[in-house]
């Protein structure tokens, strides 16, 4: 298991984007994908567990490209 931290937005970020990714990678309902949204856009950090790797790498890419800040973490 790997972990995604999520962490803020840059300029430009993509709310609507941002919500359709959380809830496809996550397996969430729009309600909750809209609030992880809303979360970084005040600014708190929150943590989601993704299976692998290769997982995580994907979801980050795709996450940054739409102006969120994100990392992979270490939760040992």
């Amino acid at each position: 298991m790997r972990y995604i931290e999520f962490y803020g937005w840059q300029y430009g970020y993509r709310k609507i984007s941002s919500t359709k990714l959380f809830a496809e990678h996550f397996g969430m309902g729009l309600k909750d994908a809209h609030d992880r949204t809303h979360i970084l856009l005040d600014e708190q950090s929150f943590v989601l567990p993704v299976e692998s790797l290769e997982k995580a790498t994907e979801v980050i890419n795709q996450f940054t490209a739409i102006g969120a800040l994100c990392r992979l973490v270490d939760l040992a």
